[in-house]
């Protein structure tokens, strides 16, 4: 799966529509693999994107073990039925029903998820034996994104609300005080937490 380049939707690598917003997939990024060699960044990622996995079937860890336990309860319900000629199973019939379809579920929920993940996987592969240079420059972009996503800063940049300037910096508590220790009520850093360096405001 990737993003959609203009809604941001989870979309099929083999979309060439985004069935969200109708936005030209295929077109965008063969626009990019046209410009590659005027993007020196995109270019160096571009080269190191390796062809995909062939798709495996394999049933996950999570998925044999729920199955393995519903398994378990039903044969020790069963033996424990024909011990006490099914009293026992009358008696408590919902806790049974419980403890085996709580496993049942789990075990339905991890296999639905493996699927899944088997037919992202199939399409991927698909897509590259089909197209493995537009299948590049993709993944070259999703990464690229990725990574400068990461180098943005995480704290948020304050802005000036009259110059819209994000030159600005705290005014700290110690010269909060300081003002009103000299100018009294009439300091101008009462009730203001930054001051702007570009058009010189406190806000």
């Amino acid at each position: 799966m990737i993003e959609c380049p203009s809604c941001r939707e989870k979309i099929r690598i083999s979309d060439e529509i985004c069935p969200f917003c109708d936005f030209d997939v295929k077109g965008y990024y063969e626009d990019k693999l046209g410009n590659l060699h005027n993007d020196f960044v995109l270019k160096k990622i571009y080269a190191y994107i390796e062809p995909p996995s062939p798709p495996s079937k394999r049933i996950s860890l999570n998925a044999k073990i729920f199955a393995f336990i519903t398994l378990m309860v039903i044969s020790f319900m069963i033996v424990i039925g024909a011990m006490t000629d099914i009293v026992f199973i009358q008696e408590y019939w919902f806790l049974i029903a419980l403890i085996t379809i709580v496993p049942f579920l789990m075990f339905v929920s991890s296999y639905k998820s493996d699927v899944s993940k088997y037919n992202d996987t199939l399409d991927e592969y698909n897509f590259y034996q089909y197209n493995a240079e537009l299948y590049k420059i993709i993944k070259a972009d999703e990464n690229h994104k990725n990574n400068m996503q990461l180098r943005k800063p995480s704290k948020p940049i304050v802005t000036c609300p009259y110059c819209k300037s994000t030159d600005v910096k705290r005014i700290t508590t110690a010269g909060r005080v300081t003002g009103v220790i000299m100018l009294g009520l009439a300091s101008s850093n009462i009730g203001k937490q930054w001051y702007c360096n570009n058009c010189k405001s406190k806000f």
